[in-house]
């Protein structure tokens, strides 16, 4: 009875270290977040600004709502065309996401 108590207590050791060192392997510290929003912001955000100004709208509110993860935002200009206005958005700025250095 003692040798399964031991081993059982072993085995939980190793379990618990290697949840440890997975855990560490997958934190990003808030830093490095940071930084990759950062950059994504500055190559995403030229290819947004050189869009009219209600396709930018229409990105904004899509941005909102996936941020919140329901429907919140709704355009305030032209709230029926907001579909229309972010398939046509997503189709203008396409090609400049794809294109490589």
């Amino acid at each position: 009875m003692l040798a399964i108590i031991v081993l059982r207590q072993k085995i939980g050791h190793r379990v618990e270290a290697q949840l440890a060192q997975a855990a560490d392997a997958c934190f990003v510290p808030a830093s490095r977040d940071a930084q990759l929003r950062e950059s994504v912001g500055r190559v995403i955000d030229p290819l947004v600004m050189k869009l009219d100004l209600r396709l930018r709208i229409a990105i904004s509110t899509a941005v909102r709502n996936l941020y919140a993860d329901t429907i919140v935002c709704t355009n305030p200009r032209w709230p029926d065309a907001q579909d229309a206005d972010y398939a046509r958005a997503k189709l203008a700025r396409a090609p400049a996401l794809f294109l490589e250095d």
